[in-house]
């Protein structure tokens, strides 16, 4: 990543990442019970375990 420098092995990994330096700085999934927030659905549905 040239923003940050992290380096990915999947270039899927490496756009999913790229979101969390978009312009708008939108982080799209957020947890309704603690409101942290998640730029992939799945870490949200892990994330919700915690809370069950």
């Amino acid at each position: 990543c040239t923003f940050c420098y992290k380096s990915f092995v999947k270039k899927s990994h490496f756009n999913s990442h790229l979101q969390l330096h978009s312009n708008n700085n939108e982080i799209p999934f957020k947890c309704s019970i603690c409101n942290k927030s998640f730029t992939q659905k799945s870490h949200l549905t892990e994330h919700l375990y915690i809370h069950i």
